[in-house]
């Protein structure tokens, strides 16, 4: 008897990705604001894992650890805007 399992099985489903990414510091290494403008990609069989965005990224260091973000993201593939903004910190 057949599988009729309704999910794919990795070795019938293909993907592919790209990622470009591009970083930028208006006063270089020692600066507190860097910019990010990236852009992917994802081309599969499986419709649903179709993906393509555009996300500019904005970081400014506020001290030592803690910076501040802002984003925004196009989804190409549902037609969908993203904005987010909020502060980062690690311990």
């Amino acid at each position: 008897m057949k599988n009729a399992s309704r999910f794919a099985t990795a070795a019938e489903e293909k993907s592919d990705a790209a990622l470009i990414e591009a970083l930028f510091s208006p006063w270089g290494e020692q600066g507190r604001t860097f910019f990010t403008l990236a852009w992917n990609r994802v081309n599969s069989t499986l419709d649903s894992a179709d993906h393509q965005a555009l996300t500019l990224n904005v970081n400014h260091m506020i001290r030592r650890n803690p910076k501040w973000i802002a984003e925004y993201t196009h989804d190409f593939e549902r037609d969908d805007h993203r904005w987010l903004t909020g502060i980062v910190t690690a311990f």
